[in-house]
């Protein structure tokens, strides 16, 4: 997820998540999360990490989480798009025959106008980048 220069990184105000596949239910795209690291473990598997302020807006992500837990469908592709200052999309990420490996619910904090924020890590057997649509260039 990283862009090749300085002026690229400034491009992007944020990114949109979609999680597609079987039990995905409908398709959401969700622009909430506040952050996503890529953690690339072996030349198979890579792991990526999404962190955000809780929302209403993750019933794709609840789905997924329920489904892994109860034994049902848990394979899910993600795609990451980034957005750029315009709000158009820019570069985008998908993931493909993803796995959740880890989720930290929000912590309880003393301060009740703070954000709740969570986390997300899941696993992915191959993936894909493609370039901004020539328009956006």
């Amino acid at each position: 997820m990283s862009a090749e220069t300085p002026d690229e990184i400034l491009r992007y105000k944020g990114f949109r998540v979609e999680i597609t596949g079987a039990g995905a239910g409908p398709e959401q795209a969700d622009v909430s999360w506040t952050s996503v690291t890529d953690g690339q473990t072996s030349a198979q598997v890579g792991e990526i990490t999404l962190r955000g302020a809780m929302t209403a807006t993750r019933s794709a992500l609840v789905d997924w989480i329920n489904d892994t837990t109860a034994g049902g469908a848990w394979e899910r592709t993600v795609t990451i798009t980034g957005l750029l200052f315009d709000g158009t999309p820019g570069e985008q990420h998908t993931f493909f025959e993803c796995f959740p490996v880890r989720y930290l619910p929000p912590r309880l904090t003393p301060d009740p106008c703070g954000p709740l924020v969570e986390e997300v890590k899941f696993a992915d057997r191959h993936r894909a980048t493609l370039p901004p649509p020539k328009d956006n260039a």
